[in-house]
């Protein structure tokens, strides 16, 4: 077999085995005291902002089946310079509330999500529906 098929045989089995092991983490959020929905088809979405009032913050997003979207990622932003804080991994689109993770954030500065849905091979793709949650915090 040649170098460049293993690689991708083993690129391949990594992406199902992260999709398995995310699979196990699907949980209603029970502690999302902010929360932005929407319900139309979109390939990215910007939250409200929000402000944690605890320095470990749940993450929760949400990404419906229908759309071109296999997969979803959401990363946290600092409002004020756009800076990339926390991102989760690619969680898939199956209308399904998934727990993403927690970050470590500031008290009392403003932060926003960023929510973008993916094909299997991984360029943007729409969702009819997204949704993101964070624990430990309060809308701005």
């Amino acid at each position: 077999m040649r170098a460049s098929k293993r690689y991708g045989v083993r690129l391949a089995a990594m992406l199902v085995a992260s999709v398995v092991v995310i699979t196990g983490m699907n949980a209603a959020p029970a502690s999302a005291d902010f929360n932005q929905n929407w319900n139309t088809s979109a390939s990215y979405r910007l939250s409200l902002d929000w402000v944690p009032y605890q320095t470990s913050v749940s993450q929760w997003g949400k990404s419906c089946s229908g759309g071109e979207a296999a997969y979803f990622r959401v990363r946290v932003k600092v409002t004020s310079n756009g800076e990339v804080v926390w991102g989760s991994q690619y969680t898939a689109s199956d209308g399904s509330v998934w727990y993403l993770g927690s970050a470590s954030l500031g008290i009392n500065r403003a932060y926003y999500h960023r929510w973008d849905g993916y094909r299997a091979n991984f360029t943007t793709a729409f969702s009819p529906c997204q949704y993101v949650g964070a624990g430990g915090a309060n809308g701005a």
